[in-house]
């Protein structure tokens, strides 16, 4: 298994992190991924509302419990209210 300074910064068990793909990279591919040791994304520009972004936060917390991320486009539009997102 190969091990590298990311995985005990993320703790994952595989230096692999999904990319938040735009319309491919949901809850259930950010949920696979985490599950099996790596570092699950969410792809979050292509539906910037907020309920949206909630909705698969939430369902990847209910889940599993390890670590996964939010990527957004800093460019895209209506980014800065869903990038406040609590």
């Amino acid at each position: 298994m190969i091990t590298t300074r990311i995985c005990p910064l993320l703790d994952i068990d595989f230096p692999i992190i999904n990319a938040p793909m735009i319309g491919t990279a949901t809850s259930e591919l950010a949920t696979a991924v985490s599950k099996a040791g790596a570092f699950g994304m969410i792809g979050a520009t292509l539906n910037p509302d907020p309920s949206w972004l909630k909705d698969q936060i939430g369902a990847v917390r209910e889940k599993t419990t390890a670590l996964f991320g939010v990527g957004f486009i800093s460019s895209a539009k209506g980014i800065e209210k869903a990038s406040k997102l609590q």
